[in-house]
C-alpha cells in the first residue's frame, strides 16, 4: 500500500511544478500478517527562490 499526503494511491506522482512538502508512506503486510511501513518526506523547491537560512543540520529528506 502506498499513500501520498494521506491519500492511498497506486503509484507515486508528485506535482513538481509547485513548491511544497509531501509525505509518501509505504506499507507492506506479509502472509503472516506482519506489517511494516516507511515514510519519506519529499520537498519540492523553487529553483529560483532565494535561500536565507543558515541551518546546517543533516537530514534524510529528499529534494526534487
Amino acid at each position: 500500500k502506498i499513500s501520498v499526503d494521506g491519500v492511498e494511491v497506486r503509484e507515486v506522482q508528485i506535482d513538481t511544478s509547485q513548491a511544497g512538502e509531501h509525505s509518501v508512506q509505504y506499507t507492506a503486510t506479509d502472509q503472516a500478517g506482519n506489517t511494516a511501513s516507511a515514510t519519506r518526506i519529499v520537498k519540492v523547491v523553487d529553483p529560483n527562490a532565494t535561500i536565507t537560512s543558515s541551518n546546517t543540520s543533516s537530514s534524510t529528506e529528499e529534494t526534487i
